[in-house]
């Protein structure tokens, strides 16, 4: 069963699971429900037994956190995590500080360099000093990093979500906050080696994202799980969750300073960085429309002309729209893993998830046939 996160005003987050089909389509980022009387808990997960939740009588009306923003300054915490049994994360405090903010391809530089200035990963200013009597919880935010001492081993005492939450608690004792969100918009929490299985994970619409040991040093790794938080999902080829590998969205690698790389088209425009140089087509209302001209590459967007354009969105009269971008092999994007230099075709739905359909090259095309039960075919030519 796909699960669902819940998170309590204090930053601690509860996992639900065994929700119905119903629920899982319908549930969105800052919904309030009401559990089914016969939801049970265990640790820090809330099994629902495929009985349907309940939404109070303002459910209209979403009384959650708004959507992500993707532009302007976004400060961010690099978390070093020690153990009761002394486990740590392997890097040292002057190692992350310089894998996600300092070094020559890192989160903050990727973000920028990506979104063209309009999105800015920064350390988070002076004045966050732990209160009175709490040194031993936590260490003050140097240069967008602290250490987190937790009473838990990395051991079956204890699964990361356990850590996870013990780490916000931390957080909130040490510094006397509410919620962690009260000292900077997204906290990376670093944990030690052999916490969990996975190698890294983050929540949709969020502040927060964890990473297995190294993993928290590895760029891709960065900006995919960052990119959660912003609201993008997964890209993928084929039957292959994270096969595309145009962009971040898609498989991890572990390395330091590489790939290379941005965001696929349908990413790109639901960022809104490039919604200047973004041609929108109706296919369903504006019969017999189309664009024909030049498709310059993402990191050519400020040196492109002024009436260039750099990505086509195809709408759709149903949860899928169709997005096309020609994936540039240079400048910020030079290291992108698959079909360099090649238009991508790439299809996303409500939920965030983008699928790559084609990918083409000179003299190539690929016609999307009865669009939308229309009876007319949309092809796409290079």
């Amino acid at each position: 069963k796909k699960l669902a996160a819940f998170e309590l005003a204090s930053g601690e987050i509860l996992e639900v699971e065994g929700l119905t089909e119903e629920d899982e389509a319908s549930l969105s980022s800052g919904d309030e429900i009401i559990l089914p009387a016969e939801a049970t808990m265990s640790g820090q997960k809330i099994n629902v037994h495929d009985k349907p939740i309940g939404r109070p009588p303002n459910a209209g009306k979403r009384q959650g956190r708004k959507l992500a923003t993707l532009t302007g300054d976004k400060t961010v915490v690099g978390v070093r995590v020690v153990t009761s049994c002394n486990d740590s994360t392997t890097s040292s405090e002057a190692d992350l500080r310089n894998y996600i903010f300092d070094d020559a391809v890192n989160l903050a530089k990727q973000y920028k360099a990506c979104s063209h200035d309009k999105l800015n990963i920064i350390k988070p200013a002076g004045g966050n000093t732990i209160a009175s009597g709490n040194t031993a919880l936590a260490s003050n935010i140097v240069g967008g990093v602290l250490t987190v001492n937790i009473n838990r081993c990395t051991t079956a005492e204890a699964d990361d979500s356990t850590m996870r939450n013990e780490i916000t608690a931390a957080i909130n004792s040490a510094f006397g906050v509410s919620n962690p969100t009260d000292i900077a918009d997204h906290f990376m929490y670093c944990l030690p080696p052999d916490t969990f299985g996975g190698i890294a994970y983050a929540y949709m619409n969020s502040w927060m994202s964890l990473y297995k040991d190294d993993w928290c040093n590895y760029v891709s790794a960065q900006l995919h799980e960052v990119g959660h938080n912003l609201n993008f999902g997964h890209a993928s080829e084929g039957t292959t969750e994270y096969g595309d590998q145009s962009g971040m969205m898609g498989f991890s690698y572990s390395q330091n300073d590489s790939p290379v790389m941005c965001f696929n088209a349908a990413k790109s425009v639901q960022s809104g960085w490039f919604s200047d140089k973004t041609v929108t087509i109706d296919p369903n209302n504006d019969a017999g429309s189309c664009y024909s001209g030049p498709l310059y590459g993402l990191d050519s967007y400020t040196s492109s002309p002024a009436d260039a354009n750099v990505l086509i969105q195809l709408l759709s009269t149903g949860a899928t729209n169709y997005h096309i971008g020609f994936n540039g092999k240079q400048g910020s994007n030079s290291g992108t893993v698959e079909h360099g230099n090649r238009v991508l075709i790439t299809t996303q739905a409500a939920t965030g998830a983008s699928l790559k359909i084609a990918n083409l090259g000179a003299g190539q095309s690929y016609t999307i046939a009865n669009y939308d039960g229309s009876g007319r075919d949309v092809t796409i030519s290079v």
